[in-house]
């Protein structure tokens, strides 16, 4: 598979930056983007007839329940046309996902682990952290998922700062990295 034919992914801890960081990048190359939750909400939306958040599908149905839906997205935009996509932090966990994810150029977005904390909890505690220990949960989690992310991932950028310039690196990236494919 050529590297015109592939994904561009963006995986990562939720609120790296992916949604923002992606979408941006797609247009500068003229690809279209798609966000993997959005998707997983107009599944459920077409399979129960009823319009719910990620957030609130994994609240009421259980997380084995969201991680099935999830992968059926998955399925589903991957066979579209080449574009930039945006997964949610836990869609790489599950192996089914990383077989389909493995032939694209997987991005792994992070920051510093107390800033994606911060930015985390500004919207509220998510449905997948303890209630009494949101940090505990976060720490967790951010240790269990940092390997499968950097072993999957094709490059690494940390979105710490700028975002312009992650978006600016990422774009330098992967000229070298679609360059090297044609050589």
């Amino acid at each position: 598979m050529s590297r015109s034919n592939q994904h561009i992914i963006f995986i990562g801890f939720k609120n790296a930056g992916k949604t923002v960081i992606g979408k941006e990048v797609a247009t500068r190359l003229k690809r279209p983007f798609i966000d993997l939750d959005k998707e997983i909400e107009k599944l459920y939306a077409e399979q129960l007839n009823e319009a719910l958040s990620c957030r609130e599908i994994s609240k009421r149905h259980g997380e084995t329940f969201f991680r099935d839906l999830e992968v059926k997205a998955l399925q589903e935009v991957i066979h579209v046309q080449p574009s930039v996509i945006a997964l949610g932090g836990g869609a790489p966990l599950r192996e089914e996902n990383r077989l389909l994810l493995k032939p694209h150029i997987l991005i792994y977005l992070t920051a510093s682990p107390e800033i994606v904390f911060q930015r985390i909890m500004a919207g509220g505690i998510p449905s997948f952290f303890e209630e009494e220990d949101p940090l505990g949960s976060f720490k967790s989690l951010w240790a269990q998922r940092q390997q499968v992310y950097q072993d999957l991932a094709v490059l690494t950028i940390d979105n710490s700062g700028d975002v312009q310039d992650a978006i600016q690196e990422i774009l330098e990236k992967l000229t070298v990295i679609c360059k090297e494919e044609n050589q």
